[in-house]
């Protein structure tokens, strides 16, 4: 391998290995970069078992690009994260998260990646995702995130509302300053596990430059864990609100994301036909809520005519006698 400096960490937590995990290192492995370090996490498996998946991830990388494997027994994300970040080396200045069952989508990714970041130095640089199936075959014909502002550099000081109109939950696809993350607390949280991060990240960068190429795939998975649900759930969920709403200001951003925090609420409520948890804590969001900050006619929509008409007749359909 040639002596390029690393300029990337791509992080990268793993409680399994199947092709999904296959397929994603298959598309590290013809990056036509040198100068980004893998870190793998497996978490969720016994040590004979990461130790067998340890020697199969080996052979199959077979010296093509520079890793390091972790090991953690309990099986939550968030928390593999913050090991991740952790354990990297903090000589590399940007960090990536990848989730496993997904993959890079061009032979050129992590080149055109790296010299976005070197051209524009954003504190983070936001990747444009296209849903696929498992054989690759593009689901979503549009752009899984359709940047409205994309393809230049925003300034939080002088693009506010650009920049919150753009700024999506995921924590995977982007490229993050390595001093943003650092005293961060990745808390162990039943939902919203990105939103988690991405959510605490806001107060602390400054720029931003969102790139509508698609340099990264998710895999769509019926199996996968964001398309499982149970009803206890619901109960936990303020709880992660409440992590998230009290490490960021009250501001335009905070507002917005309680309005979609009121809106997934909602609607994992009538998906599971649940609706006692949403009726305990509707309050709360509204009060999170300020109308004078709302940014966009969009988030005006979802506000009144979406989030309180709705919520209001749930309520008199099942606990107006309550």
């Amino acid at each position: 391998m040639s002596e390029e400096r690393l300029e990337l960490c791509l992080l990268i937590p793993i409680h399994d290995f199947n092709h999904y995990q296959k397929k994603m290192i298959e598309s590290l492995k013809v990056q036509d970069s040198e100068s980004f370090m893998v870190y793998f996490g497996f978490n969720g498996i016994s040590r004979e078992k990461f130790f067998d998946c340890e020697k199969s991830l080996s052979k199959l990388i077979n010296k093509t690009f520079s890793f390091k494997s972790l090991y953690n027994e309990t099986g939550d994300a968030n928390l593999m994260r913050q090991i991740l970040f952790e354990k990297s080396n903090s000589d590399i200045p940007y960090v990536m998260y990848l989730d496993s069952d997904d993959r890079l989508a061009k032979e050129n990714s992590l080149s055109e990646i790296i010299n976005l970041k070197k051209e524009h130095s954003p504190d983070i640089l936001c990747l444009n995702i296209s849903t696929t199936d498992d054989s690759g075959e593009t689901i979503y014909f549009k752009d899984r995130l359709e940047f409205k502002y994309g393809d230049k550099l925003l300034d939080k000081t002088k693009n506010t509302n650009q920049i919150i109109e753009d700024y999506r939950s995921n924590i995977v696809a982007k490229v993050i300053n390595r001093h943003l993350l650092e005293g961060i607390n990745f808390k162990s949280l039943p939902m919203f596990q990105d939103w988690n991060i991405s959510g605490k990240l806001y107060d602390r960068f400054f720029s931003i430059y969102n790139s509508t190429t698609v340099h990264y795939l998710y895999i769509h998975r019926e199996d996968s864990v964001s398309n499982s649900f149970r009803r206890e759930k619901l109960f936990k969920l303020a709880e992660c609100v409440k992590d998230i709403n009290s490490n960021i200001q009250k501001s335009k951003y905070h507002s917005h994301l309680n309005i979609s925090f009121w809106l997934n609420f909602l609607s994992y409520s009538v998906k599971s036909n649940y609706y006692k948890p949403f009726f305990r804590e509707y309050r709360y969001f509204m009060k999170e809520i300020n109308p004078f900050k709302i940014i966009s006619i969009k988030q005006f929509i979802k506000y009144f005519f979406i989030a309180i008409p709705v919520t209001g007749i749930l309520y008199f359909k099942f606990f107006k006698d309550d």
